[in-house]
């Protein structure tokens, strides 16, 4: 997840180094990174999973009230007051995290966690927290909210992968019983979905795609393991991921070939113009020493931003033995 933190003045800027260090986070500062709060916001929304405004929350609704589009697309928005005594979740709460960074920000720096959503507040099951979980699309829209509200009437709801069906009693309880089956689903193809009596959500999973970069002449072998471990980090398999991508100057190495052809994935490599513009356009941070290599100071991630028109990073930038690696999930 890429979160930023928005600070306006001296002592929300000392409260977003705090939370940047305990949670990660880029922090933008008014007068250094930006002049029109507004401006900015138009400029980052869709470009960052998480938006954490530090200010009123008057302020921070009236910034992002012309960009809300909808709760499978919009980021996590949090709202906290200067002094870092509440944190409330104010938009996605479900499908964009924004509950569960919510309650992390919380416990890091001792704060008051104000969340609203009803299936949070009855501490029941929420079909769109499940689906954002495990990275699934819920389709229809509409069937989300029915679903819940039979939740909250303690009704019966089944999940269906594949040929596997199990009542949905508690997603704490049964965790590893549920990835099993969705993973197996997805390796698969089959279907997954979430049933409440005679209405059915559809829960599509979302395209995985592997940012690589890598030294010259780096083995397939290195590879491996630098994306084995990144899946392992956000609890993905390794066969989940279906495209790869590079710069174009890495078009023939041999090692990044035989990885995606191994995998069974698509891969494309990108110009160090095409990256160029992702960079610029997410805010992404670079190397100068890749910079003065190459052009370009970032590869895994820009290009892993150049394969779809949406996406939410699962795992941003991590350097291994010669490798960067960053996931995304297209939206």
């Amino acid at each position: 997840m890429r979160i930023a933190i928005l600070s306006v003045t001296d002592t929300a800027f000392k409260l977003a180094e705090k939370i940047s260090k305990k949670i990660g986070g880029d922090i933008f500062c008014k007068g250094k990174d930006f002049d029109s709060l507004k401006n900015f916001v138009a400029d980052i929304f869709t470009k960052f999973d998480a938006i954490i405004f530090i200010c009123a929350t008057g302020i921070a609704v009236r910034m992002i009230a012309p960009h809300i589009v909808s709760k499978l697309s919009d980021p996590a928005v949090i709202v906290m007051d200067e002094r870092g005594h509440n944190v409330i979740s104010l938009l996605s709460g479900h499908v964009g995290g924004a509950n569960e960074l919510t309650l992390k920000i919380a416990a890091a720096i001792n704060a008051n966690p104000v969340i609203t959503t009803a299936t949070d507040v009855e501490n029941k099951f929420a079909v769109d927290s499940f689906s954002a979980k495990f990275d699934l699309r819920p389709d229809p829209k509409d069937a989300i909210k029915i679903i819940n509200s039979a939740v909250l009437r303690d009704e019966t709801i089944y999940l269906t992968a594949g040929t596997e069906t199990a009542k949905i009693s508690s997603i704490a309880a049964d965790e590893n019983k549920f990835a099993a089956m969705i993973n197996a689903a997805i390796l698969n193809n089959e279907q997954i979905f979430i049933t409440a009596d005679k209405v059915k959500l559809n829960l599509k999973p979302q395209k995985l795609i592997a940012g690589i970069g890598c030294k010259r002449g780096t083995s397939v072998e290195k590879i491996f393991s630098a994306v084995s471990q990144s899946c392992e980090m956000i609890n993905q398999p390794l066969e989940r991921i279906k495209i790869c991508a590079s710069v174009d100057i890495k078009s023939d190495e041999s090692g990044l070939l035989e990885f995606a052809k191994n995998l069974g994935a698509e891969i494309n490599f990108f110009g160090v113009e095409d990256l160029a513009k992702k960079i610029t356009e997410y805010k992404l941070s670079e190397s100068n020493f890749v910079k003065d290599t190459i052009g370009v100071g970032n590869v895994c991630e820009a290009a892993a931003l150049c394969c779809v028109k949406s996406a939410r990073f699962a795992l941003t930038k991590k350097s291994f033995d010669g490798v960067t690696v960053a996931l995304l999930f297209e939206k």
